[in-house]
């Protein structure tokens, strides 16, 4: 028996393959659902419809005080993505204000509900990492970067739909599922122009002056956005870890 097989991605008219674990192909036929056909191992269009993306926010305000760091508050607007665990803004808004963007790769289990319908980015341990540790790192290791008394804290993710197909598998983001998750992502940004694009003119027109590429290992590097976008680049390890420590790659 071969060990890996063909995963089908139907994006509106395009259809991608992508090289997946023939144990997790199993796994995404076993319940029976809109957005998958098993016999074909098809992960339908509707699964990537617009309606399930995950919209990017402004979710923190820094502003520098007497000692020259950076205090963090909180948006109080609560009627943009009314069943996020923060309180945040459509990204559009105040768009000319100078912004700090934190770049994820893709949304997971917890920003979506049971029904698979997004909520917002970086909920769970990813949106508590954010809020615990942002103002540390931005004090601590960018502070110098920043010339400027105040800046909007973006939360953005390249591919705004669920990479992971965690709605079809339930299964934690490890090994083989981790393997899927990348290879989606890959697949995707390969083969979906209309992301990179969105993507640096969300950058561009958002005023962002430093931009924190947080994307897992595999996938940080395959953006491929250097020169395209007006900002200073660092990049760092997923907020998931920050508990223990930030790393800077070059």
């Amino acid at each position: 028996m071969e060990k890996y097989g063909k995963l089908k991605l139907q994006f509106n008219e395009k259809t991608i393959e992508v090289r997946v674990y023939n144990p997790v192909l199993g796994k995404l036929g076993e319940q029976l659902n809109e957005f998958y056909t098993a016999g074909s191992s098809v992960v339908n269009a509707a699964y990537f419809n617009r309606s399930r993306w995950v919209e990017n926010v402004c979710r923190y305000k820094i502003t520098r005080n007497k000692l020259s760091d950076f205090d963090l508050s909180e948006n109080q607007s609560v009627e943009f993505c009314e069943n996020s665990a923060f309180s945040e803004n459509r990204i559009d808004l105040d768009d000319r204000s100078s912004s700090v963007a934190i770049l994820l790769e893709s949304p997971h289990r917890y920003e979506y509900n049971e029904r698979y319908q997004p909520i917002a980015p970086a909920q769970g341990r990813t949106g508590e990492a954010i809020r615990n540790h942002v103002l540390t790192i931005i004090n601590n290791k960018y502070r110098e970067l920043l010339t400027e008394n105040e800046y909007r804290v973006l939360i953005i993710n390249p591919i705004p739909i669920q990479a992971s197909l965690f709605f079809l598998h339930g299964q934690p983001l490890k090994n083989s599922y981790k393997t899927l998750r990348d290879n989606v992502w890959i697949g995707l940004w390969k083969n979906i122009p209309e992301f990179k694009t969105s993507l640096i003119n969300i950058i561009n027109s958002s005023n962002v002056k430093l931009l924190l590429n947080c994307c897992t290992s595999k996938l940080k590097y395959k953006l491929q956005i250097e020169g395209q976008i007006n900002c200073v680049i660092k990049q760092i390890n997923h907020p998931s870890s920050w508990i223990w420590g930030i790393k800077e790659t070059v």
